[in-house]
């Protein structure tokens, strides 16, 4: 699987907001000096920094020859709106406890996300993430509604919701990064299994010795093929060159004696 540059930058922003939502919880549960007021600059200090990373991103890293690239636009629009946060500070105190819901449904809508991908990479723990993104999700729309039930009985629910949804989310990172890992392992092992093996080239039958077969055809040749046909007459033998044996010899040397003698 093809990692691009723009997977990876949603992911160190999704880590980057988790952690902010943790310790503005933190320091808003266990500090006990903090004020609203004092949350509101955080906030707008943090959409500020936030801002200018982008677009000094899109400067230095010529984002600009890529088409579907918009750091300067967010970097821009995040400036600008903790610039307006800084000067109207009382009006962003009184629209707090809605900005913190916005944040616990977005919280909440990742880790939907992050349910629907472990189910579909086949992992069990894709229930336990379902159960927890339905609680964020639900603890959101207590705090954007002002469920009053709830909000009398736990003054600070919100920040615990906050910090819980932030911690849910980066446990919830790290199992679908490892599930990721696990089943790009187990998809390159079926291919290498299911790869065929070459075929091996059949043998090559070596041609036939002729020199075999020129020796063998005058042996062939010196037999008679053909008998001979009734009514013909045999065939005379050849005469041999060979010496004849010496009893031969001495009997026809004694004829010639006896004709030579006269009667």
């Amino acid at each position: 699987m093809k990692k691009t540059e723009s997977d990876g930058k949603g992911t160190w922003l999704l880590c980057l907001g988790c952690l902010f939502a943790i310790i503005l919880a933190i320091l808003v549960l266990f500090v006990q000096q903090i004020s609203a007021e004092l949350i509101c600059y955080i906030l707008c200090a943090g959409c500020i920094v936030l801002g200018l990373c982008f677009i000094m991103r899109f400067c230095l890293n010529k984002a600009y020859l890529h088409l579907h690239n918009y750091s300067l636009t967010i970097g821009l629009f995040l400036a600008i709106l903790g610039i307006c946060g800084l000067v109207q500070n009382a009006a962003l105190t009184a629209v707090l406890g809605t900005i913190f819901g916005i944040y616990l449904l977005v919280l909440g809508l990742v880790l939907l996300q992050f349910s629907v991908q472990m189910k579909l990479l086949h992992r069990s723990l894709w229930v336990a993430i379902l159960i927890c993104a339905v609680l964020v999700i639900a603890a959101s729309a207590v705090v954007l509604l002002r469920f009053q039930p709830v909000l009398d009985l736990l003054p600070d629910f919100s920040y615990w919701a906050l910090l819980c949804g932030g911690a849910l989310d980066l446990l919830a990172l790290v199992a679908v990064s490892f599930g990721l890992r696990r089943f790009e392992k187990q998809t390159a092992a079926g291919d290498r299994v299911e790869e065929p093996l070459p075929s091996e080239p059949e043998p090559v039958s070596p041609p036939p010795d002729l020199s075999v077969a020129d020796a063998a055809a005058p042996e062939a040749a010196s037999f008679p093929t053909e008998a001979a046909a009734p009514g013909e007459p045999d065939a005379v033998p050849e005469q041999s060159d060979a010496p004849a044996p010496n009893g031969a010899d001495n009997a026809d040397t004694a004829a010639t004696k006896a004709e030579s003698i006269p009667q």
